[in-house]
């Protein structure tokens, strides 16, 4: 698969628009943060380091333990000749006319 140095450039805007808008949300913060700690008495240049961090590592933990809890409640995809053989037009001729659409949908829409 070939890129374009057009898409490669495309891509790479798309790439600096988010690290800046990443950047100035999270200065505010940054900068709250340090006068807190200011304010309390933490003075030294490595606390002003770790303390950020550490919040940051807590929230990004905090963020893939709940991704983890999220993926782990999901149901098991049905298999592919299930799916089709829902698609069918007999196999649906009992159902409830508002449960179509429904059942006629793929979970992730993937064929394997």
């Amino acid at each position: 698969m070939s890129n374009s140095a057009v898409a490669i450039a495309e891509a790479s805007i798309w790439i600096v628009i988010v690290v800046f808008a990443l950047i100035m949300q999270v200065m505010p913060l940054l900068l709250i943060l340090t006068l807190f700690n200011i304010a309390v008495g933490i003075s030294s240049t490595a606390m002003l380091v770790i303390i950020p961090t550490a919040l940051f590592g807590m929230i990004f933990l905090a963020c893939s333990i709940a991704e983890k809890r999220r993926k782990d409640k999901l149901p098991a995809p049905l298999p592919i000749n299930y799916v089709r053989q829902l698609q069918s037009k007999n196999a649906l001729r009992h159902s409830a006319a508002c449960m179509l659409p429904y059942l006629r949908r793929n979970r992730f829409n993937r064929h394997f």
